[in-house]
């Protein structure tokens, strides 16, 4: 178990003698359901996520307990002293029926990245490692050479680094977790690389910028030298040399989760794909695994609408024949941000817009897209002027607006604002530092999208409420057509 303390281990033997004690055959530690203070029946699970506490191993808001547990680090056997907050990792096992406890038969570690820090961008909050940009947030953990915490501005140029995260479509990742190796990258290193194959040659491809060398004598898993082809997703281990990777192993990897039908599963990460939302009918893939929710799935910290790629969620549910996760639950990471308006400056120094008096900033995940009828591509932040309407959805971060995706539209005449109330005073209330003004013209409505008077309505707001408002944006104010609470 990842237990440092022994007054926890006092606890646990403390719990068994009592159990013992009362002659119980039911629940807690040891009964069928198993895990960590489990009772009942319990289920088989996989969850892929990241691991957020210890006292035990704790993902996607589960408590697996580790006993016997066989734990693999890189394909390499390992213990629970080897995990780290932060990594990405895949539980199989069983969870209790209280759904917040489980037991763990295997948990399974792979770095996304491991190789020397190229460049630094402290105040983009971006690294570069073998071609790769690795962004990071306020709940990225970086530890240096000696685990211990370190603010990850001050990661530098030829640390030896492992990354852990969140692929993006982009190429770049969201780490969860970067953990400096070796604060001095040595060549005779080994250098690890996810990524998709492009460009490919006889004895070269490139993953991202990062050019990666093969032959004969390299090592394949799940492909051979005669079947690489552009498209895979491949894991490559190597040297790196005169900026090459050299490889001397290349395995073909899937992206999906590999489980068979009525699997129950949890999974954490990013939007990789879009497709559609009809109402509560929404498909895309979550880092390569489909997804499929309906008017069952019960949504939280966000609504339908706001899926969209790079959106970073939660999912549960369950495996059909398709391989399709059919969800009874989405859970949004952040809280959700959406501003529909005219841009009122941009600052490329900053990475950054205001709409509604609002600063957005754009990061090197940030997905952009031209609809408007100039239909620009490629279309970037630097595209951008003064008095375009964008539609942008992202999430807060310690305060901050960050942008997950940046939309150009033909100009419209209403504003949209969504977000977490600051403050309320019957008929205003503020999002974001906007005032909202209502009025006895206001459509006010429930998180059912169910119409409901004022006074129902603001005596369900509070600060901290989403809401979301809809009218006309004049003297620093929106008066607002509509409003409503999101659940």
């Amino acid at each position: 178990m990842k237990i440092k303390k022994g007054f926890e281990f006092f606890l646990i033997a403390l719990m068994l003698i009592t159990i013992t004690s009362c002659g119980g055959n039911g629940g807690g530690i040891g009964s069928t359901g198993g895990g960590v203070g489990g009772s009942g029946v319990s289920k088989p699970i996989t969850s892929k996520g990241t691991i957020t506490k210890f006292g035990s191993v704790f993902v996607n808001g589960v408590e697996f307990e580790t006993t016997g547990s066989v734990i693999t680090m890189d394909d390499n056997p390992g213990t629970d002293d080897d995990l780290g907050l932060g990594m990405v990792v895949t539980v199989t096992g069983t969870i209790n029926e209280d759904g917040t406890t489980g037991s763990a038969d295997s948990i399974e570690f792979k770095d996304d990245l491991e190789g020397p820090i190229t460049s630094t961008d402290p105040a983009g909050q971006t690294i570069i490692v073998l071609g790769q940009t690795v962004a990071w947030d306020s709940s990225t953990i970086c530890e240096n050479s000696s685990s211990a915490s370190i603010d990850c501005a001050a990661l530098a140029v030829n640390n030896l680094v492992e990354v852990s995260g969140f692929p993006t479509t982009s190429g770049a990742i969201l780490a969860t977790r970067i953990e400096i190796k070796d604060q001095i990258f040595d060549p005779a290193d080994e250098v690890e690389l996810k990524g998709t194959i492009s460009g490919l040659t006889a004895t070269t491809f490139l993953i991202g910028t990062q050019a990666v060398g093969y032959s004969s004598t390299t090592v394949f898993e799940n492909v051979s030298i005669s079947t690489l082809a552009d498209g895979m997703f491949v894991e490559v281990k190597g040297n790196l040399a005169t900026g090459v990777l050299d490889a001397t192993r290349i395995k073909l990897e899937g992206e999906g989760l590999d489980v068979g039908e009525d699997q129950d599963v949890r999974i954490e990460g990013l939007v990789t794909v879009f497709t559609s939302c009809n109402g509560s009918d929404c498909t895309f893939e979550v880092n390569g695994q489909h997804v499929q929710t309906s008017s069952a799935t019960e949504f939280k910290n966000g609504i339908p609408s706001d899926i969209s790629v790079g959106v970073r969620l939660e999912v549960e549910g369950t495996i059909d024949a398709n391989g399709v996760l059919v969800a009874s639950e989405i859970s949004f990471h952040n809280e959700r941000v959406e501003i529909e308006a005219e841009v009122q400056s941009v600052d490329l120094t900053s990475n950054s817009v205001m709409l509604l008096g609002i600063t957005v900033t754009a990061t090197a995940l940030t997905e952009f897209d031209d609809n408007s009828s100039s239909h620009k591509e490629p279309f970037g932040l630097a595209d951008i002027n003064e008095g375009d309407f964008l539609r942008i959805r992202g999430h807060l971060d310690n305060g901050s607006v960050i942008a997950d995706r940046i939309e150009r539209r033909d100009p419209e005449s209403n504003v949209l604002l969504q977000g977490p109330v600051d403050s309320v005073s019957n008929p205003n209330l503020v999002i974001l530092g906007v005032e909202v003004q209502t009025n006895s013209q206001t459509q006010f409505e429930d998180t059912s999208e169910n119409l409901i008077g004022q006074a129902d309505f603001f005596g369900q707001v509070q600060s901290g409420t989403q809401v979301k408002a809809k009218g006309v944006f004049a003297g620093g104010a929106i008066a607002a057509d509509e409003v409503g609470i999101v659940d």
